[in-house]
């Protein structure tokens, strides 16, 4: 089950959520954001080399196999994407953070994706890919 959750994480039930998406999470000084010790965070891969741009993460729940799950880098600090291996095939699931100032930001996820191993023809390729995020367009006023 997958959850949207900004600043209640207090609230997650690691016996319900196996991933939580996250947009703008709350960074500390150290750039890292909070969870406590049932999950697992994942940042975007440019989260380390530019910490300040992250606007993605996810968590995991701990109590997944390891070998169930793998980080995908999908080379965006606004995607944070994770391969879930279901037993039946492989599922990707992208977390993306929509700028409403920069309106092309779908669409650079979407180039970044097929650059990624996960477009191209393989037995690696995901069966089904879910994308999460805001992706609402709010009006000014």
């Amino acid at each position: 089950m997958l959850i949207f959750q900004s600043n209640l994480l207090h609230q997650l039930d690691p016996e319900i959520y196996d991933f939580t998406a996250i947009q703008e999470p709350y960074l500390d000084r150290n750039h890292n954001s909070w969870a406590n010790h049932h999950w697992f965070m994942v940042y975007p891969k440019e989260h380390y080399t530019n910490p300040s741009r992250t606007r993605s993460i996810m968590l995991v729940n701990r109590r997944l196999a390891s070998d169930a799950w793998s980080q995908v880098d999908i080379c965006s600090s606004d995607m944070t994407g994770i391969a879930v291996n279901t037993g039946i095939g492989r599922v990707l699931i992208i977390n993306t953070y929509k700028d409403i100032e920069l309106q092309n930001g779908l669409m650079s996820s979407i180039r970044a994706l097929r650059k990624s191993q996960w477009a191209g023809e393989s037995e690696d390729r995901a069966e089904q890919t879910i994308w999460v995020g805001d992706f609402n367009l709010h009006h000014p006023l």
